[in-house]
């Protein structure tokens, strides 16, 4: 399997929630899952003209899979066929099929009295196209709805988006004439045999042979009330197709002396969204999260001179999602105003104060770089960028070039605590690499037989990027560095594929091994040496890595063939099929680089192809992260139906075709602490993970938005606008289980039978904002008044019915239950405080063989998780 591109519909992206999901399991302690809100509520908006389009446009907009301009006497739309994400070619080598262009005018109107934006938006769209500034536009407002007024006598036109579809209203005040209303198509969405027609059900259909615009049957209705309630009241109505080939209105008897609305809708039957090229996601240390990737954007031309060209195809655009993800900071188109899908992202960060960095690819002269960069010149026939965007995405703190004509290409960057920007990428071939002095590899090592292939390299930033603290190329023979990441004291760690040549890679004394397709390299800060560079025994292919404060390497990938080196009591150690393999692995280095904590597979035997033997799609393991307590997180995605889930999912039943995962290795590598499948009946692919600093996991990907991908309640997308559309979604798993308080009003501190004493305890706690526990590996303390009983490390166990321990503790005979909430719970424990969130947890925990002491009322109650504690005070029966 290989790893995929995303197809992302910009700002219309899938949400997850575990109340709406098909065939989930709410089995006990389940992490939340939600929405990364924002992109899911996103509305069609409008972006006010401010000079990135020619005087005739008011307002700009797009949607899915077409750009809209707003002008005096209608609407220009551009309309384009995005590449087959499924196709085995590159997107950014893929061209646009043929495009579509329309001119709706309105017949006979006259200059609209007034042009305004209605319902302002929190999000800003800023246009950095190009190196001239002075064509540069920032802080531009956005708009739910444009009225233009008075467009004829007595009445409004208003636009607005549903469901990402365009729809437009004519208000018709009253006395006015609705036989002056009439539309006119042009364009050449009326040439090469395409023609306007009316359907059976009323919808305006311009056709092709393969394609339809279409204007929905308008509604047409008047409003009133009826015992305080606003109701609409249906009028007859519809197109009329006249004889010359203009666009009327046929409408029944209705109230002249009430307003009329009539309300048409734009679809576009055969677009699978705005193209997006290989969607990023990078969460900032205050919890915004930045998505970019490439676009049909607003204000893209529409016919040469009447449109100011902003970008001619995949505009590159970032979008900042705040903190609570409620709302859109902003919407930045940034790259060359001439780029043909030639300007693309290869990495994304954010820092602490919301500033954004990408690094990239251009072809463009024009690519816009920033006075005292490192590098300004641009050499054909592409370089590397590396760029830095203000919080509010309204300027360029800087921009930079680097490379020589084809010589680099981009790769991940990462950020230390200093502010230093990391690079990495490969190939680079050239033989006027900028690599400086001292570095562990300043020159390309040449094998014989690999005379013009490229190797890696990584290069280091001061923080305003207008220096080379260092560049070094990495590897031998064909090296592409595919992720990177940094440790406290800032060195970089490095994982990626190269070919088989031995003897020539750069492999340190006392690394693990010199054979592999998969290599893991260790660089110190300054790259003056490689503290270790091993590769993997194999033909593994590396796609993620992640790092643990203690400096061990996590790696995921494919392994196509069985040739993984499992460790023994791995969680896999055999792969789901015999030579051919195509499962996911998950590697764990030591910190030296000498060994390995534990190599497993992740999959299982699916769909084989009956004649070759090979898997069919298969596991892939394309995101990975690790928190502090060295637990792996991995996404990816599996054809495998009898892919493990563990017992506390999300969902535990397979969707069909082809599914994304998230799974939770323990410490050793040798047990799911969780797992869950996450898609719908078609295809579903999880392409990325990060953890922000809570341990919230947010997983990111495509679907082919089958009807049933689980979806949140209010996600604006909740449901395929047309079959077979792959478009993004963004999901966040909370697997903490932080005290927001606790609520406890049934107490007994009582003799257990008429021989011993002991207690009991019953509360519930919501979460709130503490850091993650994790009840299978920390410790657990619970005082009841002057008496409390520690339960050690590593005591429980994640069963059906929760997190259970049963045992005894210095002679008390224990028993502790965690898991959600019920509605058969002990339904007289008072609800957690309305600040605290939801899920709410019970918990139950009882000792026999105790005295608590003198107890007097209000008993006070405390129970701590690890470094996570809440405590209350409350009445409780004291029984002797």
């Amino acid at each position: 399997m290989t790893k995929r591109f995303l197809v992302l519909v910009c700002a219309s992206l899938l949400s997850v929630d575990s109340s709406t999901a098909r065939a989930v399991d709410r089995s006990p302690a389940a992490p939340s899952v939600s929405a990364v809100k924002g992109f899911g509520d996103i509305p069609l908006s409008f972006a006010a003209n401010q000079g990135q389009a020619d005087p005739d446009v008011s307002f700009l907009t797009s949607g899915s899979g077409y750009s809209v301009l707003l002008t005096g006497d209608g609407a220009l739309m551009k309309l384009g066929h995005p590449a087959n994400p499924k196709s085995s070619s590159s997107p950014r080598t893929q061209k646009p099929e043929e495009e579509t262009t329309i001119r709706m005018q309105l017949l006979g109107s006259r200059p609209a009295e007034k042009v305004s934006g209605l319902d302002e938006l929190p999000g800003k769209v800023n246009y950095l196209m190009g190196n001239d500034r002075a064509n540069w536009h920032t802080g531009i407002p956005t708009f739910a709805r444009v009225k233009y007024a008075g467009v004829y006598p007595g009445v409004d036109m208003v636009y607005y988006g549903n469901q990402k579809q365009l729809e437009f209203d004519f208000v018709l005040q009253p006395g006015s004439d609705p036989g002056k209303l009439g539309l006119r198509f042009s364009g050449d969405a009326l040439g090469k045999g395409k023609r306007l027609n009316i359907n059976a059900k009323g919808d305006l259909v311009i056709s092709g042979s393969d394609e339809h615009v279409i204007l929905k049957k308008p509604l047409l209705y008047q409003t009133g009330r009826e015992k305080d309630l606003a109701l609409r009241h249906p009028v007859e109505g519809g197109f009329v197709l006249s004889g010359d080939g203009d666009i009327r209105f046929q409408i029944g008897d209705y109230d002249r002396s009430k307003p009329l609305i009539i309300d048409p809708t734009l679809t576009y039957s055969t677009l699978i969204g705005s193209y997006a090229e290989g969607m990023l996601f990078a969460v900032d240390p205050a919890g915004n999260s930045y998505i970019a990737g490439g676009t049909y954007g607003p204000g893209l031309p529409i016919t040469p001179g009447v449109v100011k060209p902003t970008c001619n195809y995949a505009c590159p655009f970032v979008a900042k999602l705040n903190a609570s993800g409620t709302a859109v900071v902003y919407v930045t188109y940034f790259g060359s105003p001439t780029a043909f899908g030639s300007d693309y992202f290869e990495g994304v960060a954010g820092d602490a104060s919301g500033n954004v960095y990408l690094s990239g690819f251009t072809q463009s002269a024009d690519f816009p770089t920033t006075p005292g960069a490192y590098q300004t010149t641009f050499s054909a026939p592409g370089v590397v960028f590396l760029s830095k965007l203000n919080a509010t995405g309204s300027a360029l703190i800087f921009s930079t070039l680097f490379g020589h004509g084809g010589n680099a290409s981009p790769g991940p960057i990462a950020l230390d605590s200093t502010g230093d920007i990391y690079l990495a990428g490969g190939t680079t071939t050239s033989s006027d690499f900028p690599a400086t002095p001292g570095v562990f590899q300043p020159g390309p090592i040449k094998a014989p037989y690999d005379e013009g292939l490229g190797i890696g390299y990584v290069a280091k930033f001061n923080p305003s990027a207008s220096a080379l603290i260092y560049a070094s190329e990495y590897g031998a023979g064909t090296t592409v560095i595919q992720a990177v990441a940094l440790d406290s004291v800032g060195d970089l760690y490095l994982t990626g594929t190269t070919d088989e040549y031995e003897g020539v890679f750069p492999i340190t004394p006392g690394a693990y091994s010199d054979q592999g397709t998969t290599f893991v390299a260790k660089v110190n800060p300054t790259a003056t040496r490689l503290v270790y560079s091993t590769r993997i025994p194999g033909t593994e292919q590396a796609y993620a890595m992640a790092i643990d404060p203690a400096g061990n390497a996590y790696i995921t990938g494919v392994a196509p063939y069985s040739d993984l080196p499992a460790t023994p009591g791995a969680y896999q150690t055999n792969c789901g099929y015999i030579g051919y393999c195509d499962d996911a692995f998950v590697i764990k280095l030591n910190a030296s680089g000498t060994g390995l904590v534990y190599a497993t597979y992740l999959g299982g035997t699916g769909p084989q192809d009956p004649y070759s033997g090979e898997p069919v799609f298969g596991t892939g393991g394309n995101g990975i992260a690790a928190d502090a307590q060295g637990n792996a997180y991995v996404a990816g995605s599996t054809s495998y139906s009898g892919f493990k889930t563990t017992p506390v999912s999300f969902q535990r039943v397979f969707g069909g075709a082809y599914d994304g995962f998230l799974v939770e290795l323990n410490p050793a590598g040798s047990g799911l602490l969780y797992s869950t499948f996450l898609g719908g009946s078609s295809f579903d692919y999880a392409d990325g993970i990060t953890l922000d600093p809570s341990g919230n996991a947010y997983v990111w990907g495509q679907t082919e938005s089958s009807a049933d991908f689980p979806t949140t309640p209010g996600a604006y997308l909740r449901t395929p606008t047309k079959p077979k559309d792959f478009i993004g979604f963004v999901s966040k798993f909370n697997f903490s289980v932080p005290f927001c308080s606790l609520a406890a009003s049934a107490l007994i501190i009582a003799p257990a039978n008429a021989f011993e004493d002991g207690y009991t305890l019953e509360a519930k706690f919501s979460l709130g904002g503490a850091d993650k526990i994790d009840l299978l590996t920390e410790q657990v303390k619970i005082g009841v008044g002057p008496y409390s009983v520690t339960i050690p490390p590593g005591s429980f166990k994640l069963t059906p019915q929760g997190y259970t321990y049963q045992g005894s503790i210095n002679g008390v005979t224990t028993t502790f239950v965690l898991r959600p909430a019920g509605p058969g719970d002990a339904p007289a424990l008072a609800a957690p405080p309305s600040r605290c969130t939801s899920p709410v947890y019970f918990l139950a925990a009882g000792g026999i063989g105790t005295q608590p002491g003198s107890v007097t009322n209000p008993v006070p109650i405390s129970i701590s998780i690890g470094s996570d504690s809440g405590n209350v005070k409350l009445t409780a029966t004291i029984e002797r």
